[in-house]
């Protein structure tokens, strides 16, 4: 009989959410953002939108945040946050900022984080997430399906909203509105 190996853990998935006060660099390695509507619960979770969401329909207002791929200054790779005050200076830039450097600022706890300097590097960065990668790393963060475990994105994307909408209804202690 072989002795078995232990698998390989998949490395955590660190997201950036910059701390009131501080200043923060960023190499950008992903070419879009990929934003999501979300609510606060018992954490964030994500908003599956219209009549079917639990907690739109207690009347909780869903927040937009955005993701883009990162690494920071001393190259730790992850997911940048932004709120949806640096998504539109995002999309002011041209949307793609895929090799720049990019220095998020928090004026204080009550501002999301903004990009308060943009500049592209020099050195061509050979590392690009994509948005199916970005989303898939939100879900697992998340603790919602991931791709690996189907065929095609539109079943992955059913499983995604199946599993948001029992978290929230957990969440919210909501009644079962099903037939």
């Amino acid at each position: 009989m072989q002795p078995a190996n232990l698998p390989a853990l998949e490395q955590r998935t660190t997201i950036f959410r910059p701390a009131p006060g501080t200043v923060q660099r960023f190499l950008v390695v992903s070419h879009d953002l990929v934003a999501l509507q979300v609510h606060w619960t018992v954490k964030t979770r994500l908003c599956v939108g219209d009549e079917r969401c639990p907690a739109c329909y207690q009347g909780l207002q869903p927040k937009w945040l955005g993701y883009v791929a990162a690494i920071t200054s001393n190259g730790v790779p992850g997911l940048l946050e932004l709120s949806a005050h640096a998504g539109h200076a995002w999309s002011e830039r041209g949307g793609d900022l895929h090799n720049h450097v990019v220095e998020i600022s928090r004026p204080n706890k009550h501002v999301g984080a903004t990009i308060s300097q943009c500049e592209r590097r020099t050195e061509v960065s050979h590392t690009v997430w994509s948005n199916e990668q970005i989303l898939d790393q939100l879900c697992r963060v998340m603790q919602l399906p991931r791709l690996r475990n189907y065929l095609t994105n539109e079943l992955w994307m059913q499983a995604i909203d199946t599993a948001a909408i029992a978290q929230l209804r957990l969440d919210l202690a909501a009644p079962s509105t099903a037939s």
